[in-house]
């Protein structure tokens, strides 16, 4: 089974972030989303094999909110 890892984005994973979230592909109000959680140190992201493959977000109300994408398997 291959690697995994749960860490804190950083501010060079917002791209990715965006490329991943299929709603941030067209909308400027969900990358504003993405980078203001990751500014503020609320966004977090799960990688396989040193790739990004999702992201979530740690809500207001002390929630996780998971804003997975499925771009394939890395195994």
């Amino acid at each position: 089974m291959a690697e995994h890892l749960i860490r804190q984005a950083v501010p060079d994973d917002i791209s990715i972030l965006c490329d991943l979230d299929q709603i941030a592909r067209s909308s400027s109000d969900r990358r504003d989303f993405i980078q203001d959680a990751v500014q503020n140190s609320r966004a977090w992201v799960v990688e396989i094999c040193d790739r990004i493959i999702g992201y979530g977000v740690i809500s207001h109300q002390g929630c996780f909110t998971l804003l997975l994408e499925k771009i394939g398997w890395f195994y």
